[in-house]
């Protein structure tokens, strides 16, 4: 609300978090100059170029200025350092994901990229098999996610169960099934990448706004 009109805004991070408060600040504000700094060479490269194509088009439609291959590597108080090139900011947002918490942090324990915690396929701190690691604090192969904490949490619970009644326990841990994406272009376009389809416009938003009543009525 106090930014002058003209302002520069700058987002740090193009995954669904970055996507969403650049679209909806555009929607918001009309006047601002906003840069989306995403890491990879296409928006979110993990899903089928079809959806990173609408987004960036969206992007492009709505004047939100998106810069790939980014890798900041310096934030002061009115500038970014995008690999050797500064950005003049107004305002910098910070999308781009969150380090575990200092108690993880300082654990006697072998950490993967982002200072997250290496676990075996029992989602066990190898070595203290009776400590489990949930969530954003937990090495694994896909992007920290409530889906990705969820399903640790579902496997996390069969073997727990498997322990108390002294079965072994698998072999093999099934792959965590991710159910899809679901991204909010402001109010009226979405996007979605669900059993493997790709859903974009009005459709995807109405589907979004679908899950956000199921957890606002759920939480209530």
């Amino acid at each position: 609300g106090d930014l002058k009109p003209g302002s520069t805004v700058g987002i740090v991070g193009a995954g669904l978090s970055g996507i969403e408060v650049a679209s909806e600040l555009r929607e918001a504000r009309e006047d601002l100059h906003i840069k989306l700094f995403d890491r990879g060479d296409r928006i979110l490269p993990m899903y089928p170029a079809r959806l990173s194509a609408y987004v960036k088009r969206w992007f492009d439609d709505n004047d939100v200025e998106v810069i790939p291959n980014s890798n900041i590597v310096k934030v002061e108080a009115d500038k970014v350092y995008n690999n050797n090139e500064s950005h003049d900011l107004d305002l910098a947002i910070w999308t781009a994901g969150v380090q575990p918490v200092e108690v993880v942090r300082n654990l006697p324990v072998e950490f993967g990229p982002g200072g997250r915690v290496v676990l075996n396929q029992y989602h066990q701190v190898p070595g203290h098999e009776n400590v489990y690691v949930v969530g954003d604090s937990a090495a694994l192969k896909h992007a920290p996610s409530a889906q990705v904490a969820e399903g640790q949490a579902e496997q996390i619970a069969e073997v727990i169960e498997d322990i108390l009644k002294g079965k072994p326990l698998p072999e093999e841990m099934s792959d965590i099934k991710m159910q899809g994406i679901l991204g909010s272009l402001g109010s009226k376009e979405g996007f979605a990448y669900l059993k493997e389809r790709t859903v974009t416009g009005r459709i995807a938003r109405m589907l979004k706004s679908g899950v956000l009543w199921m957890y606002k009525l759920g939480n209530n």
